[in-house]
């Protein structure tokens, strides 16, 4: 890897790598929900015994590490301006590299991931991971679902203006969730079809 002299800062993210219809009074909100949203989703694992336990002896320092993966890290970590996640190689596990919800945030590198690739693949496979943990998209590591970031938006604007868009928006956001949840995959074909129905 060529030795890191200069990072995209905040104003060349907005300007050269954000699309065009992001909003980023809408990102802001979303990075400032961001931890709340990590401790929901963490609980909510832990409840259903799906969080992942990372095996220290696994973890990889992208400063030291002689893992080709693990130095891509470290190095796009740098020319993108995000911080480094915690770093677990599961040679293992089949897969690619999935964001894990904890803090400090977390990554698993999977088999797939490790082999295979030239030194430019592997630094855009890594550097398009690595952009999901700016602050405003971060978010959708944790809930990626749509109606869930809604609901989740509706909650965080609630917060500050109690009154924003009376009570109905949210709580009927908050039944249909519910819903889905108890009806599983056949509650959100459903609701789609019926989307569907009435575009």
């Amino acid at each position: 890897m060529s030795q890191v002299k200069s990072h995209l800062d905040n104003e060349a993210w907005v300007k050269s790598l954000f699309h065009e219809d992001e909003d980023l009074l809408i990102g802001k909100i979303f990075e400032m929900l961001t931890p709340a949203a990590i401790v929901a989703k963490t609980k909510q694992l832990r409840a259903q015994r799906q969080l992942p336990v990372l095996d220290k002896k696994v973890r990889e320092d992208p400063a030291t590490s002689a893992v080709a993966l693990a130095k891509t890290f470290g190095w796009a970590a740098q020319v993108l301006g995000v911080p480094v996640p915690e770093l677990y190689v599961r040679s293992d596990v089949p897969g690619m590299l999935v964001a894990v919800p904890a803090i400090p945030p977390e990554t698993v590198a999977g088999q797939t991931a490790l082999t295979g690739f030239t030194p430019q693949e592997l630094a855009f496979i890594v550097g398009k991971h690595l952009s999901s943990y700016r602050g405003e998209h971060y978010i959708r590591n944790l809930f990626p679902a749509l109606n869930e970031l809604k609901a989740i938006l509706f909650a965080g604007v609630k917060i500050v203006v109690p009154d924003f868009g009376g009570a109905s928006p949210l709580r009927r956001e908050r039944t249909v969730l519910l819903a889905e949840e108890d009806a599983g995959d056949d509650g959100r074909r459903a609701r789609q079809g019926t989307s569907g129905a009435n575009g």
